[in-house]
């Protein structure tokens, strides 16, 4: 907690402007409670992932800063209450741009964990899985020498015979000498 440094900044919400000191990183028990606080808002009853970005937003309002948020807590509509402050003021930009070097993407990358251990929903796996094959995929064709691969499709084409593993490299060495 020695590392952890308050700075002060600004907002403005209904016309006011508001002075609040919010921290740059948190501690170890901060996180766990950062983590656990927008999983519980998220995971209850129902599995309620249409708020979740919005809730990890309101966490950084209410443990990295000293914003008062008493009446937005207690308001009878506080997802509405909480929606139009977070979209009314630049708390959460603020603090999202004074934070310490990957803590945005250590929270990011932890509440999804949490949330996917509670639900047992992997979010966007499918399209991370198909994401990461196609960068790898792509790798991979750039690393390979086209012409030598048409020059080798060439020599088997003109090949007489079976075609098996040892006249693919027969055919491959040839390419390879000429």
């Amino acid at each position: 907690m020695n590392n952890i440094e308050v700075r002060n900044g600004m907002y403005t919400f209904k016309g006011t402007d508001i002075g609040f000191s919010f921290y740059t990183d948190l501690s170890a028990v901060n996180k766990v409670r950062f983590v656990n606080t927008v999983t519980n808002y998220i995971v209850d009853e129902n599995y309620n992932a249409i708020i979740r970005d919005m809730m990890f937003d309101f966490e950084i309002v209410d443990i990295f800063t000293d914003v008062d948020l008493t009446e937005i807590r207690e308001s009878v509509d506080s997802l509405s209450k909480i929606e139009e402050f977070l979209s009314e003021t630049k708390v959460v930009d603020i603090v999202k741009a004074n934070m310490v070097d990957g803590l945005l993407q250590l929270l990011n990358n932890a509440v999804d964990d949490n949330i996917a251990y509670r639900t047992g929903i992997q979010r966007n796996s499918l399209s991370d899985v198909l994401s990461n094959l196609l960068v790898t995929f792509n790798k991979k064709i750039n690393d390979i020498d086209t012409d030598s691969l048409m020059e080798v499709a060439q020599k088997l084409n003109n090949m007489t015979g079976d075609l098996s593993a040892d006249s693919i490299l027969e055919a491959y060495q040839k390419v390879q000498k000429d």
